[in-house]
């Protein structure tokens, strides 16, 4: 299953997809509370996780950003990672994940990031054309992603990190459906460490 999370590992990092749908609570883990809502024309849903730190709001923002090399999740998924292009505002990158039970997946991403003037970081994700699909490898034909960090008066802040993908390829919802729960939360389990360690 932990495989089948590399949509949403990949994200790192989406803008709601259609109409806006309501949110249903699914689950709270340490702190973090789990949803998730349909997206118009897609069998899979948009996840969002949203927690408090006391982690500065500079912190988790870079943690967002960075190579988390050797994050957890990262570390159990990632087989190659190339930066194709970065200014200090917005990278392209080329990535290829292991899955087990099915073809590993690439995927090549665009990430722009901001804060806006109330000092909230913004990281948006979606997934371009980029290079042709690898031989061994099925393309991820669709990804967007956000994370949101917001100050917070006790000098940590709330964040927020929303998901969507189709990961292309056969692979039934409902498998992707269990995947995707654990792996939003694992994800952004893995930010908050990498903040609170580098």
């Amino acid at each position: 299953m932990v495989g089948l999370s590399l949509v949403w590992f990949a994200l790192a990092v989406a803008p709601s997809v259609g109409a806006a749908e309501p949110w249903a609570h699914l689950s709270n883990r340490h702190g973090m509370e789990l949803e998730r809502r349909s997206v118009p024309g897609s069998q899979l849903a948009e996840v969002r996780v949203s927690t408090h730190t006391d982690l500065s709001p500079t912190a988790v923002a870079a943690a967002t950003w960075a190579d988390r090399y050797d994050g957890k999740l990262t570390k159990k998924i990632r087989l190659h990672w190339e930066v194709e292009s970065e200014t200090a505002t917005e990278r392209v990158q080329y990535v290829q994940v292991r899955v087990p039970v099915v073809r590993n997946r690439d995927y090549t991403l665009r990430l722009r990031r901001s804060f806006d003037s109330t000092g909230v970081f913004h990281l948006d994700v979606e997934s371009i054309a980029g290079r042709p699909p690898q031989p061994g490898f099925v393309r991820i034909p669709h990804a967007r992603g956000s994370w949101t960090i917001t100050p917070t008066s006790d000098g940590g802040c709330d964040v927020v990190y929303v998901a969507w993908a189709e990961p292309g390829g056969l692979v039934p919802a409902f498998v992707i459906r269990s995947a995707q729960v654990d792996s939003a939360l694992d994800l952004v389990e893995e930010v908050l460490s990498w903040a609170r360690t580098h």
